[in-house]
């Protein structure tokens, strides 16, 4: 059995991906949820957890908060104010996510 320990929120600010990184020099995480709301902290964040190969990288979809990740009339606002079914709501943020993922994962 392997217990994997996550931090969410890495890469939000400098102090948190600081904090996460501790961690994982410690041995205590082994998981971190990436936000990807500010290029300047998540190219930063993502750079620095190249080191670790044995720490997966996950995405945190955050909808509310922080600098958006795309141009001003970004993908997140629009569908936000736009009514969808649930279906095609969840098919847009996987497509999203997908999108967030390439960008700034694998480059």
């Amino acid at each position: 059995m392997k217990l994997i320990v996550r931090a969410a929120d890495y890469a939000m600010t400098d102090s948190i991906t600081d904090g996460c990184l501790k961690a994982i020099r410690d041995g205590i995480l082994t998981d971190v949820g990436l936000m990807t709301n500010n290029w300047k902290y998540a190219s930063r964040a993502v750079a620095e957890l190249k080191k670790y190969s044995h720490v997966s990288i996950g995405q945190d979809l955050n909808l509310v908060s922080g600098i958006p990740a795309s141009d001003r009339q970004t993908y997140l606002l629009w569908l936000m104010k736009t009514v969808f079914s649930f279906r095609q709501l969840k098919e847009r943020i996987e497509t999203c996510m997908i999108f967030l993922i390439k960008r700034f994962i694998m480059r």
